[in-house]
């Protein structure tokens, strides 16, 4: 069975939402996630930026 999740951040600043959202997949790699593509950012006017990443977390019975 394969787990899904995704992790995201937002901040007024786009390199501040891309800081906090590496340290939670950091995280997560820790706990055997792994992500799965690449990361998504999205801007809402000038005012917010919101950044995502999908995670996946493969069994044992699936990796064997």
């Amino acid at each position: 069975m394969m787990d899904y999740q995704i992790i995201s951040a937002a901040s007024e600043s786009v390199v501040d939402a891309c800081n906090t959202l590496e340290e939670r997949v950091k995280f997560s790699l820790s706990y055997g996630w792994k992500p799965q593509g690449g990361i998504c950012i999205t801007a809402f006017g000038s005012a917010l930026y919101y950044v995502c990443q999908a995670m996946i977390k493969v069994s044992l019975e699936e990796k064997n």
